[in-house]
């Protein structure tokens, strides 16, 4: 049976982190891990047994911008560079697998060749979030509430102007765009395709907002891989991933969700916060290593 790779985009929170590594350290598996320029973690703190575990170079990411789609090229660069792995698993330091590895393992085994990719169904403003030269987007997250909120109307405002006098062309790189999850599984082909795109998406998405949501739906979209995708019409099935967004930004997992979470037929959930609820993560670790012993 051929590796998985985990491509981990990691910020915060060492001690979950390193539980994460834990249950992903496999003989099967390698793990590859970018860490946020900004952050104060460092890859010296982090160990593993089973699995080979990589760290790409730093980008400075911002949220909504393009620097999250260059930390994903470094962790999908490094990773066909170092095998061809059956399946490349994109997720945040703050999700956790929701089973075993030798049932993800199978899962992916039984569906070999598919693509799991969230797509979304909400209407969008293609206009607004590709086509329009979106300012200020490394300033969308600042911690100064009514500069950041000034900062958002600004944005606004100016691409309603380019909207409006009709400033923006349309890009025809693609015949057609969607959105989704940014957390995705998908095969070696896909992600040695998307990884000899990098140039055209780097270029086109460069001012797009919240680009990491797009730019892999309309790439699978808009080539053969459209005909594996695994679900076009459910997100998160999809993706096969538990993300909650009607009770948070997404909503943080506590210990009152663990009996939805293990009868969940999804495979990965986001997000955990040790910070905020650490019973949750020990009980689904609990979890994982009790079917592990059964398997």
């Amino acid at each position: 049976m051929k590796k998985h790779a985990y491509l981990i985009l990691a910020h915060t929170n060492h001690h979950q982190l390193q539980q994460l590594i834990n249950i992903l350290d496999d003989e099967k598996n390698d793990i590859f891990m970018h860490i946020d320029k900004k952050s104060q973690l460092s890859p010296t703190l982090f160990k593993v047994t089973k699995s080979n575990l990589f760290f790409v170079p730093s980008v400075d990411v911002h949220w909504g911008n393009i620097t999250i789609i260059e930390a994903e090229y470094q962790l999908f660069e490094a990773a066909i560079q170092s095998y061809h792995y059956a399946y490349y698993h994109l997720i945040s330091g703050m999700d956790l697998p929701l089973h075993s590895q030798n049932y993800i393992h199978n899962f992916f085994k039984k569906h070999e060749g598919l693509e799991f990719i969230g797509f979304g169904k909400k209407n969008w403003n293609i206009q607004e979030r590709v086509f329009c030269h979106n300012f200020f987007m490394k300033k969308l997250r600042i911690s100064n509430k009514p500069l950041r909120y000034f900062y958002k109307f600004l944005r606004i405002l100016l691409n309603n102007i380019q909207i409006y006098f009709k400033l923006i062309t349309p890009n025809k790189n693609y015949d057609a765009y969607r959105y989704g999850c940014e957390w995705c599984s998908v095969t070696d082909n896909f992600v040695r395709d998307l990884v000899a795109d990098k140039n055209r998406i780097l270029s086109f998405y460069k001012y797009a907002y919240c680009p990491d949501e797009i730019y892999k739906q309309t790439f699978a979209l808009n080539s053969k891989y459209k005909n594996y995708i695994y679900d076009l019409d459910d997100e998160f099935h999809g993706c096969l991933r538990e993300i909650d967004w009607k009770r948070g930004r997404p909503y943080t997992w506590k210990k009152v969700d663990y009996e939805y979470l293990a009868s969940s037929n999804k495979l990965f959930a986001r997000k955990f916060d040790e910070k905020v609820d650490r019973e949750i993560i020990d009980l689904i670790i609990t979890k994982i290593k009790n079917e592990e012993s059964q398997s």
